[in-house]
């Protein structure tokens, strides 16, 4: 997956993947795009034979999952750079809000998964999809 990567002041990498969760296709083309971005999550999988060899690299305390709407892209972007200055993991508490609320959803792994309030509004909305009785 493509992904944008960089090495802070303590010689981590760190890095986004960002695709989407939802998009408009043709059976369903009035569905909201939805973004996930994947902050630091999938280095183990290009780490390759040896899981050793990459854990001092990485930025393995912060880790998480933001989802939201495209239009709330450019907010999110000075924050997450925010959450990976911090020291030990991602705290919430500690960093500045964002003009949109947070809700957190459960995943099987111990990964924090984030959503806006109006991303997770848009993915709950039924949807019709054209010709079909299809409900996404």
């Amino acid at each position: 997956m493509p992904r944008v990567s960089w090495t802070d002041d303590q010689g981590r990498s760190n890095y986004l993947c960002m695709y989407a969760h939802s998009a408009p296709d043709v059976l369903l083309p009035d569905r909201p795009t939805i973004l996930r971005i994947g902050v630091n999550l999938g280095a183990e999988l290009s780490m390759g034979a040896s899981a050793e060899r990459g854990r001092r690299r990485y930025n393995w305390s912060c880790q998480f999952y933001l989802t939201l709407v495209s239009t709330e892209l450019s907010a999110a972007l000075p924050w997450i750079v925010k959450a990976l200055g911090q020291p030990c993991g991602l705290d919430l508490k500690a960093l500045p809000e964002l003009p949109y609320t947070l809700e957190s959803k459960e995943m099987a792994a111990k990964v924090d998964s984030l959503w806006t309030r109006l991303a997770l509004q848009q993915v709950q909305q039924p949807r019709t999809a054209v010709g079909s009785a299809y409900i996404a």
